[in-house]
């Protein structure tokens, strides 16, 4: 209730508003709630460094991306960014703010083509709106607010779209930033490089992997002790909120990943199928894909036990996993026993050429001692920031 007397409160609020308000108080927000921080780097080459001076809470971050304009949020595969815009656009409505968070997750290959064929990024962008955001509104739309009423665009995701789109998305959103009336833009993306037009205009920050007594904490509270490896590995907020709700089988992601798939979804003996299915459907360049494409490979019973356990969700004729980190860890099982596999074109199938390392990553977790140095060199032939992903 809090939230809906603050945003009456607006003067000339359209009706569209309190739906808009209804969509974003739905967000499902786990629980426990982690201290989620995030540090403010000058470069990149700071960024990656991931240093934890000055650290950020969303309301924080948020005010600076009020008076910056524009704000690219990086981190790790599981590192909270989601979660940590999702609190930034109930923030917004505490503070009569209108947030139009856009997940690209769905951003399909056939929405992709149509967008690329856009005439202007004015209209690329009106398009991102309206097929994307949970609101579903156009330019049109935010333009009839008054010029008083802050908007704030959430974009959730770089990395869940191919690099030549990703990039693009950056000089739309900067363009639209720079003419829009009381526009602002948050950007989530993994930790790679991106280009700006005017790299001066972007303010860059790091997520934080959660602190010692973070992790220390939650761990007490669900009575269970843990290694110095473990620990490590459950300062990622993905990794910590499985450990407290299913324990820790590992210490590395892909045992976690594995372990989780082989308790909660299949057998020993269906998992190649699943993890030669999602790699094969990775073909589509997005976190969607056809449900029939992925059966075909993994057989009717494993799609419909991975459908039953939650791990893949329906949407439409097309399926994406509810997690990247459970996609990705199946293409690097498929990856990491297939060293024919070990050059560009899969290595750009897997990350989105170069938009998301965490199957690599997973993959190097998985590869015998043996095989190790012949896939980083393979890696580094191919992406360099894929190997500094993978060994850091």
């Amino acid at each position: 209730m809090k939230l809906v007397r603050k945003a009456k409160n607006i003067s000339n609020a359209p009706a569209w508003r309190a739906g808009l308000e209804e969509d974003v108080a739905s967000f499902g927000m786990p629980s426990p709630r982690f201290d989620l921080r995030v540090a403010f780097a000058r470069t990149y080459d700071l960024l990656f460094e991931l240093s934890d001076e000055r650290l950020l809470r969303e309301e924080q971050l948020l005010s600076n991306a009020i008076s910056d304009g524009r704000v690219l949020l990086a981190g790790r595969g599981g590192g909270g960014k989601t979660i940590f815009l999702r609190r930034c656009a109930l923030r917004c409505f505490e503070l009569g703010y209108v947030p139009i968070f856009i997940s690209l997750k769905f951003f399909t290959q056939q929405k992709a083509s149509v967008w690329l064929d856009l005439g202007s990024r004015l209209a690329k962008i009106d398009f991102l709106l309206r097929s994307l955001s949970f609101s579903r509104l156009g330019i049109a739309q935010l333009d009839s607010l008054t010029p008083s009423v802050q908007r704030v665009l959430l974009v959730d995701g770089l990395n869940e779209v191919e690099a030549k789109v990703a990039q693009e998305l950056i000089f739309c959103l900067d363009e639209y930033a720079a003419t829009a009336i009381s526009t602002s833009v948050i950007v989530t993306d993994r930790l790679v490089r991106r280009e700006f037009i005017s790299p001066n205009r972007w303010s860059l920050y790091a997520i934080q992997p959660l602190s010692l007594s973070e992790v220390r904490g939650q761990v007490k509270s669900a009575q269970n002790a843990i290694t110095n490896e473990q620990q490590t590995l459950l300062s990622s907020p993905y990794f910590l909120d499985l450990y407290l709700a299913n324990g820790s089988h590992g210490s590395s992601s892909a045992a976690e990943m594995q372990a989780w798939f082989l308790e909660h979804a299949l057998c020993a003996d269906e998992l190649p199928a699943a993890a030669e299915a999602a790699y094969q459907v990775y073909s589509h360049k997005s976190r969607s894909f056809p449900i029939r494409e992925f059966q075909a490979v993994a057989g009717e019973s494993t799609t419909q036990k991975l459908l039953i356990s939650g791990a893949l969700t329906l949407n439409g004729e097309n399926a994406l996993f509810d997690h990247h980190l459970k996609h990705d860890f199946l293409a690097s099982h498929y990856l990491a026993v297939h060293r024919e596999l070990w050059r560009k074109d899969a290595l750009d199938r897997v990350t989105f050429s170069g938009s998301s390392f965490d199957a690599i990553m997973m993959c190097l977790e998985q590869v015998a001692e043996s095989e190790a140095d012949p896939f980083i060199r393979s890696v580094y032939d191919w992406n360099l920031y894929g190997v500094g992903y993978a060994l850091s």
